[in-house]
């Protein structure tokens, strides 16, 4: 899948309005349907190949182990 541009009722389909870090679980959102809808939009914005080009390969050797 090749990079797409964003527009404003994909970004609102895919990402809250509000942003806050869910501080007791140390993490970016509050449950995990959240965390997968950013990473989609970010992929679809980016690629596919752009978007796995960013993992470090060490972590995927580490990963799949």
């Amino acid at each position: 899948m090749e990079s797409h541009p964003l527009d404003y009722d994909t970004l609102r389909h895919y990402l809250l309005e509000k942003w806050e870090i869910a501080r007791e679980e140390g993490k970016l959102l509050y449950s995990e349907q959240e965390l997968q809808r950013v990473l989609k939009l970010l992929v679809f914005n980016l690629g596919i190949e752009k978007a796995l080009n960013t993992i470090p390969r060490e972590q995927i050797k580490i990963s799949k182990k």
